[in-house]
């Protein structure tokens, strides 16, 4: 949603030309330092993207508003409609990021696996993060029927989201749950058969 306000805005041409500059500038120097970040971390948190999401919401603001004063001002037979559908999408838009909010679930799993002392190289993680939470710093992408059947890892960090299946795993139960056992998005297993 940010990013169609964002390229409005700057097709539309609505920012001055010397702060079109300067935020350019700012964005790439923004995008230099979160790419170094990246090679040096191998991991990509949102704290290195805030300058540039910080440059995309300015923008986007200034799109959405020249939009909305452009829609309000339609003399278009159906403006109503165009209306209620825009507060609409933007209050979905809105829920959407409210109900999905992960409240440092990975933070909370990586310290709950530090407290139990785990070994970070015998759990299957299937979230990067999480694992560079956890301390693992070289996340290698393992498929996980290859995790669960060959490698047999004796833990599994299994991250979901909300529209995700939570199915039983063989061979494998439940022992954490995050942030609670009722609505989980994220379980840590415990292998409990080593066949």
């Amino acid at each position: 949603m940010h990013l169609v306000f964002f390229v409005y805005a700057l097709k539309r041409r609505l920012i001055a030309s010397p702060f079109t500059i300067a935020l350019s500038i700012f964005f790439v120097f923004s995008s230099i330092i979160t790419i170094i970040n990246l090679y040096t971390t191998f991991v990509i948190a949102n704290r290195y993207w805030v300058m540039n999401f910080w440059i995309v919401y300015i923008v986007a603001a200034i799109g959405l508003s020249c939009f909305w004063h452009k829609v309000f001002k339609s003399k278009h037979p159906h403006k109503k409609w165009l209306q209620y559908s825009l507060i609409a999408i933007l209050l979905i838009y809105f829920l959407n990021i409210l109900i999905d909010n992960s409240e440092n679930l990975e933070q909370d799993a990586s310290d709950w696996i530090k407290s139990e002392k785990l070994d970070i190289n015998n759990i299957y993680f299937n979230d990067m993060r999480t694992a560079y939470y956890s301390g693992l710093l070289a996340f290698e992408d393992v498929d996980f029927n290859y995790a669960v059947s060959l490698v047999k890892y004796e833990f599994l960090l299994m991250r979901y989201s909300r529209f995700d299946e939570i199915i039983p795993i063989q061979n494998y139960e439940p022992i954490k749950f995050f942030p609670s056992k009722d609505k989980p998005k994220l379980i840590i297993y415990q292998r409990i058969n080593y066949d």
